[in-house]
């Protein structure tokens, strides 16, 4: 099972508001640690972007839901949080996303 793929955090999206700005996303890595999902933010996939990480309970995690960004994009992969927080991802391998962050929920 893969725990670590290439993400895009889209700040200020969620699923009634699906839109974003190309100059608010934020690029880096989602990884499974423990029982964490982990964000780390990167530029050009190198030089670490401090101020934009944060990890997630897997615990705390409600619903995962494919979402369609900016009404075109269907690279969207929206986490809801038990407390109604919103987390829009984007991935060229969104399924995969998907599929790892389901099978690190259901362990």
């Amino acid at each position: 099972m893969k725990t670590k793929m290439l993400a895009t955090l889209y700040p200020g999206a969620s699923k009634k508001v699906p839109w974003f700005w190309k100059s608010s996303d934020v690029n880096g890595t989602i990884e499974i640690v423990g029982d964490q999902l982990v964000f780390t933010a990167k530029l050009l996939g190198v030089i670490r972007m401090k101020g934009y990480d944060f990890q997630l309970p897997l615990m705390e995690i409600e619903s995962l839901d494919y979402l369609t960004l900016n009404l075109i994009l269907s690279w969207g992969l929206c986490i809801t949080m038990k407390d109604g927080q919103e987390y829009v991802f984007g991935s060229l391998n969104r399924k995969g996303l998907y599929e790892m962050i389901s099978v690190a929920l259901w362990q």
